[in-house]
C-alpha cells in the first residue's frame, strides 16, 4: 500500500522546517568556531542529521502522533526513512553547495 501523499508532504515538511532551524543554529556555532558551515566533515554531517532526527521524533512524542501513524500503518522502517530523509537531504545539498562552492 502506497502512503498517502498529502501526509508524506506534511510530515516532510514540518521536518525540513526543524532541520533549517537547527542548521542555522549550528551553522553560527560552526562559523563562530572557525570552520566552514558548508563543508563539515563526513561525521559532523552524519551527527547533524541524528541530532535533527532526535529532535524530529521528540517533536511527533510532544504532539502525540506515534499512535496516529501506528493506526494508519506506518511501520518502523517507514518512520524512519520519514525522519531522517529530509534532514539527510538537505545536509547533502548544503555539502554539493560546499563542494561546488569551492
Amino acid at each position: 500500500m502506497l502512503p498517502n501523499r498529502a501526509l508524506v508532504a506534511a510530515y516532510v515538511t514540518r521536518h525540513f522546517r526543524l532541520w533549517a532551524l537547527l542548521r542555522v543554529g549550528l551553522s553560527g556555532m560552526f562559523f563562530l568556531a572557525g570552520t566552514d558551515p558548508l563543508r563539515v566533515s563526513p561525521p559532523t554531517l552524519g551527527a547533524v542529521v541524528m541530532l535533527a532526527a532526535a529532535v524530529n521524533l521528540v517533536e511527533l512524542r510532544r504532539r502525540r502522533e506515534r499512535d496516529l501513524l501506528g493506526n494508519l500503518g506506518v511501520g518502523a522502517v517507514a518512520l524512519t526513512a520519514l525522519v531522517i530523509a529530509p534532514s539527510l537531504a538537505g545536509e547533502l545539498l548544503l555539502r554539493a553547495v560546499g563542494t561546488l562552492r569551492g
